[in-house]
């Protein structure tokens, strides 16, 4: 079967497109009992090398882990900052319409 540009397809010849793809998918008879494992064997093909970890890796990956988590740990305010950032939320709430609504002390 020849490759299928799907961009380009109509509604009603993507769906025949579906259908063929289906027809041919049941026409493929599918392996039972072993064979189905054996065939799921052949397709995951061979075991991966280099994915046992000694525990020198567990070390190294638990520092870096934890030098990682000390990066996203947030820095302590000095004073100055806290008080910009004081400064700024009460700046923020003083807006024109704030200002306007905010009754004087001195009216009854």
């Amino acid at each position: 079967m020849k490759p299928i540009d799907y961009d380009l397809l109509t509604v009603d010849q993507f769906k025949a497109a579906i259908a063929e793809l289906n027809r041919e998918a049941e026409s493929i008879p599918l392996p039972e009992g072993e064979e189905f494992f054996d065939a799921l064997d052949d397709f995951a093909g061979p075991p991966s090398e280099g994915f046992e970890y000694t525990e020198e890796q567990d070390r190294q990956y638990a520092a870096w882990l934890a030098r990682e988590r000390a990066k996203r740990q947030p820095k302590p305010l000095t004073e100055e900052e806290k008080r910009a950032a004081a400064k700024a939320k009460v700046m923020a709430f003083y807006t024109e319409e704030n200002i306007l609504n905010e009754r004087s002390l001195w009216e009854d």
